[in-house]
């Protein structure tokens, strides 16, 4: 069988080309749906309607992991639709604040979460992630610790820990922490 290089080349540049156009208009939609949405938020005066706007906004942003955009959408969605969010979407707008750089933001969301639901392991965790990022590591600590307490061999909180330590300079009890992390993902 042979083979027309420059014709498969040829093709594949106008594949190429074609991929390049697609993704150029999608990223025009984009931009006009924000800007629709954000028109939108002019004209509207109902709380609610703010809150949801501002939540198509701060997940068209996240499809795009444009982490930091979301972040400011999502401060004003928990302002007005806090009562409306599941907790497991109060939790994951929790994570999208904390990896926007909003981690104030979001270490007041997860320890509202935690006063409604205290045995909450995902926003125990993520918690202790949080401040861990925020530079208080003894209040990360103390958080991977009480998870530690009843689910010794949960990994994250693990982690979370042993980075913390190693962050405070405590090399030895991180190293033991990722020993054991090491040892638990083995037995997996």
């Amino acid at each position: 069988m042979k083979i027309d290089i420059e014709w498969a080349g040829g093709k594949m540049l106008n594949v190429i080309i074609g991929l390049i156009i697609l993704l150029f208009n999608l990223s025009i939609a984009f931009a006009e749906d924000i800007e629709a949405l954000k028109k939108q938020l002019q004209t509207t005066k109902d709380e609610t309607e703010i809150g949801v706007i501002h939540k198509k906004i701060g997940d068209a942003y996240i499809a795009r992991d444009d982490y930091q955009s979301a972040a400011d959408h999502y401060v004003v969605v928990l302002d007005y639709l806090r009562k409306d969010l599941s907790i497991d979407e109060r939790f994951q707008i929790s994570q999208y604040l904390s990896w926007g750089g909003k981690r104030k933001e979001s270490i007041r969301e997860l320890k509202l979460i935690l006063t409604e639901e205290p045995n909450n392991i995902k926003a125990k965790i993520h918690l202790a992630r949080v401040l861990s990022w925020s530079g208080k590591l003894d209040e990360a600590i103390k958080e991977a610790d009480e998870v530690l307490k009843e689910y010794s061999d949960n990994n994250e909180a693990i982690l979370v820990k042993a980075n913390a330590l190693r962050w405070r300079n405590d090399y030895r009890n991180a190293i033991l922490l990722y020993k054991k992390s090491l040892r638990e993902r083995r037995r997996f």
